[in-house]
């Protein structure tokens, strides 16, 4: 039916709960980097089969090696710090009704929520066909179809719950090798400077991430991010006209109300108060967006947090500029 496919480093104290989830998993694969703690043979004692692959950083090509390893028709994709966790039910025996139901309808991917930050959550891919895709990119890798995409099927029944710990700065020094190897990639450029932006590297973060900007090759969603995290950066060394600045880049770029409500917290604590009620009214207007997704699902996009949204951050701040 299935193969459970993980890529580990380093795990010990992580793994233990997503193979937990993962339990009755027809075939479990474990594939090892290179670790120095006990996470490969964790991964033995509850039964994976545990392949070492190397590293050559490049998440998708560990990915592949992984997969090379899974003889099932599905390939189930989970990482060490994630959980699949079921509406009801053991996810094992959920699992199996969906990936029944895909075979039925012919699709060759399934999709699911998952939960990677207090207040974000987007669609993500959970099982495919084996032989049916491949993975790419080395830097937050995604799924490409080798043979044509059939429709996916999306399933509420399932989600992935990542237990986020601190970045570990191995992932940023990752990006930051793939930068100097693809000093024009804005995709790569953008996500090294988001990685330092999570560590509170917002001064590190300002190279990478205007030189994604200059290049007009990200997408609408990333560019307004990467104007936040500059945003951020300038109010960080006091530059409050070029925070701003940024913040109306970000919402040129894609209407969102973090960008607003930064601004109305930046412009309150220097007590301008007019200013603060302006983007307070412009954030006011701006609804929760929703987009279709590659998955043919509207939802809404992965950078967007959700916290924002809730009516009762903007009657709190209304409250505290009147």
């Amino acid at each position: 039916m299935y193969s459970a496919v993980l890529i580990v480093r380093d795990e010990q104290d992580r793994l233990p709960g997503a193979l937990r989830s993962l339990a009755g998993a027809p075939e479990l694969i474990v594939a090892d980097t290179g670790s120095s703690d006990e996470t490969p043979s964790l991964a033995a004692d509850a039964g994976a089969h545990v392949p070492e692959i190397g590293w050559r950083d490049d998440f998708a090509w560990a990915r592949e090696a992984a997969v090379r390893h899974a003889t099932m028709n599905w390939v189930v994709k989970l990482d060490a710090d994630e959980r699949l966790v079921a509406r009801r039910g053991r996810p094992d025996a959920v699992l199996r009704q969906v990936l029944s139901e895909a075979d039925r309808s012919s699709s060759d991917l399934v999709v699911v929520r998952r939960h990677f930050l207090p207040g974000f959550t987007h669609w993500y891919p959970l099982a495919y066909r084996n032989g049916h895709y491949r993975w790419t990119s080395a830097l937050h890798e995604h799924l490409a179809s080798i043979d044509g995409e059939r429709s996916p099927m999306a399933s509420d029944q399932l989600r992935i719950v990542h237990r986020r710990n601190p970045r570990p700065r191995a992932y940023s020094q990752l990006a930051a090798r793939q930068h100097r190897v693809n000093p024009d990639d804005a995709w790569i450029a953008f996500h090294l400077g988001r990685e330092l932006g999570l560590v509170g590297r917002l001064d590190a973060a300002v190279a990478p991430l205007a030189r994604a900007l200059a290049s007009d090759r990200l997408g609408a969603l990333e560019s307004s991010e990467a104007a936040i995290l500059l945003a951020r950066s300038a109010r960080m060394r006091g530059d409050l006209h070029g925070a701003i600045r940024s913040l109306t880049d970000s919402l040129n770029a894609f209407p969102r109300r973090e960008a607003a409500l930064y601004a109305v917290c930046w412009l309150g604590q220097v007590g301008a108060k007019k200013g603060a009620l302006h983007w307070l009214d412009r954030a006011a207007a701006i609804a929760l967006p929703r987009r279709q997704t590659r998955f043919g699902r509207f939802a809404v996009p992965y950078l967007i947090d959700r916290r924002f949204y809730d009516p009762g951050v903007l009657r709190s701040l209304w409250r505290g500029l009147r």
